[in-house]
């Protein structure tokens, strides 16, 4: 066969592959998703059969594949956090406590994420929003009055609902004082996320316990705890809003989360 003509055959044969693997993938994806609608229509009749409402469009129609985090405390991020909201070089303290103090303020951090800080150059809440995030302590929500601020961080572009920071302007000072997530992440061995359709299922009777109605809004998140000498536990949680309550909902293994915010 002359070697010009078995070239263009060639090419022609893996473009023919190429054009088949892309329909599969179409395919796949146009069935999966048919899935997943399918899913949510059956979790909202069987909701509505037990006295709740719910909204299609409010699930999620991802599952994250997210896992139980471990977040290694480190002396390298807290030293980042406190250079910033210093905004200069900090030294442990002789006692090692995990307090730094310069000129300009005095910054705690202690194993569980728990930070307390007075600072004195800081000009307002906005400033004092950029510091975190310059020293890597992510922010998801901030709410501002002329001398105070709450803020509420996050972790992987989700929100951490147990960890706030709250800070309060005294003449020229600010306090702080508040949770933050600050180290080395680690994925622990716990397993994955679970579909959220499966997960509600799994918690429909204590939603009925507690005279739920309607589920407003379903919203994807993190549920810090302190592990002992080595910094948090994030859980994957899902955060269901509802006229009754708010829910907490472990992600990996169904169970109803308590979460002081």
């Amino acid at each position: 066969m002359d070697w010009s003509k078995a070239k263009k055959l060639m090419i022609l044969l893996l473009a023919l592959a190429n054009l088949f693997l892309v329909g599969n993938l179409a395919y796949l994806s146009y069935k999966n998703n048919v899935i997943a609608r399918e899913t949510v229509r059956d979790l909202v009749e069987y909701l509505d059969s037990r006295g709740i409402k719910l909204a299609e469009d409010t699930v999620p129609n991802e599952n994250l594949e997210r896992s139980i985090l471990v977040i290694e405390h480190t002396a390298e991020a807290d030293v980042s956090a406190a250079e910033s909201l210093l905004s200069s070089e900090v030294t442990l303290s002789p006692n090692e406590d995990g307090t730094y103090q310069t000129e300009t303020g005095i910054v705690n951090l202690r194993t569980g994420g728990y930070l307390e800080a007075t600072l004195y150059t800081v000009r307002d809440a906005k400033e004092l929003a950029s510091l975190f995030e310059k020293g890597g302590i992510s922010l998801w929500s901030t709410t501002y009055t002329e001398d105070t601020a709450e803020f509420q961080l996050s972790y992987r572009d989700l929100p951490v609902f147990n960890c706030n920071l709250s800070a309060t302007q005294t003449e020229d000072t600010w306090l702080v004082s508040g949770r933050v997530c600050l180290g080395n992440a680690l994925r622990a061995n716990s397993g994955y996320e679970r579909g959220i359709a499966g997960l509600i299922v799994g918690i429909t009777q204590r939603l009925v316990l507690r005279n739920t109605t309607e589920i407003f809004d379903i919203e994807a998140g993190w549920v810090a705890g302190s592990i002992s000498n080595v910094g948090l536990r994030l859980t994957p949680v899902y955060k269901l809003s509802t006229d009754s309550d708010d829910f907490y909902i472990n992600a990996v293994d169904g169970t109803l989360m308590s979460v002081e915010v």
